[in-house]
């Protein structure tokens, strides 16, 4: 994740120092916008990752009230 963060950054200098102020701002925002999404997705799967994990550890299918299963 840092990588991206750092490739971005790299990326948006070098686009700030070779086009408009305009598309500097743009290629900035979509990057910003990309990185909150995979930050989103990456905490939304690690919580189905745990969620798995801990029915697994109990014998309990996900989603299925305790006693029921």
């Amino acid at each position: 994740m840092i990588f991206l963060v750092v490739l971005f950054a790299v990326i948006a200098v070098l686009v700030g120092l070779t086009v408009q102020p305009f598309q500097t701002v743009a290629f900035v925002a979509l990057g910003a916008v990309f990185m909150g999404w995979t930050v989103c997705n990456g905490n939304r799967q690690v919580h189905r990752l745990r969620t798995v994990r801990d029915a697994l550890e109990t014998g309990q299918a996900p989603g299925v009230a305790p006693g029921r299963a």
